[in-house]
């Protein structure tokens, strides 16, 4: 974006918003939709320059640890108030919505055709939450769990990412299997 398309979007936010708080907001469809296609447009930006700084998502799970933080981020600023802050993390959001559909579609992982995902996919997207918050556990070790353990450990995980960004994310207890390996001698658990 040059500088001319960067100034003229702030002014075009700066005049939503205060059109906004004014009680002003053109309720034409041409208004919305020049203001959606503007929208749109930064989003996009956004997700672009995302992917060329640190390339797609390795997983779903990746992608939700991402997501929810920037949500967190909007809900701080919806609660301050802040229209311009709020505008950015809602650009945000959608950007990182936006990296992990095509994290998905890219990597023929998008379940677009109803089919379910494998053990193997649901297994690595566990290594890979529990990897955010660095613990290491081996595919095997992860196979060997129910479903249900897999998916206590995932929203485990995610929420001890968020907590470590300073969201205020309620942290569950971590789950009896995660409990069961943490408590192993180190030595244990790297032949694992």
């Amino acid at each position: 974006m040059t500088d001319n398309q960067q100034k003229h979007y702030e002014e075009l936010v700066e005049k939503t918003i205060k059109d906004d708080i004014s009680g002003r907001v053109t309720t034409r469809w041409d208004g919305i939709e020049t203001k959606i296609d503007l929208a749109m447009s930064r989003v996009q930006d956004e997700a672009k320059t995302k992917a060329l700084e640190r390339g797609l998502f390795t997983s779903s799970h990746e992608g939700y640890g991402i997501i929810a933080e920037e949500v967190a981020e909007l809900l701080d600023a919806i609660r301050n108030n802040d229209a311009k802050e709020i505008v950015r993390e809602a650009i945000q959001v959608g950007a990182s919505g936006m990296l992990l559909a095509a994290t998905l579609i890219l990597s023929d992982k998008a379940c677009l055709n109803d089919q379910e995902k494998t053990d193997e996919e649901d297994i690595s997207e566990v290594v890979d939450m529990l990897a955010l918050i660095n613990i290491y556990i081996p595919p095997r070790e992860v196979a060997l769990w129910t479903q249900e353990e897999r998916d206590q450990v995932s929203d485990y995980a995610g929420a001890m990412h968020l907590a470590a960004s300073d969201n205020e994310t309620v942290v569950p207890k971590a789950p009896d299997v995660l409990q069961e390996i943490l408590i192993r001698p180190k030595g244990e658990r790297e032949g694992l």
